[in-house]
């Protein structure tokens, strides 16, 4: 059986709860992954999977970009930077596999 492939992502614990409080999570477990990690150093580390990384990324750009309070929009524009990051990682490993 072939383990789910993940991603590490790390966010400061602002961020992370700065999505619980504005983001609506779709992904089953994906609010619970969050609300449930504990901080070191200011940071949360989650280990998401291709399927989270998308629900999370579309969830905080929708999010972005119809809130019209400007610095919520700024906020979510760096956590949706690193998701993107993210994303690219899983691409580029598809990439590689083709």
């Amino acid at each position: 059986m072939e383990k789910t492939k993940t991603v590490k992502i790390e966010l400061e614990v602002f961020q992370r709860d700065l999505v619980l409080q504005n983001v609506s999570l779709t992904h089953p477990g994906l609010e619970e992954k969050l609300k449930n990690k504990r901080s070191r150093n200011g940071y949360v580390t989650l280990n998401l999977t291709r399927a989270e990384v998308d629900d999370f990324i579309g969830c905080v750009a929708r999010e972005a970009n119809h809130t019209s309070n400007r610095t919520l929009e700024d906020e979510l524009d760096e956590i949706f930077g690193w998701l993107e990051q993210a994303q690219n990682a899983f691409r580029a490993e598809e990439s590689l596999t083709c």
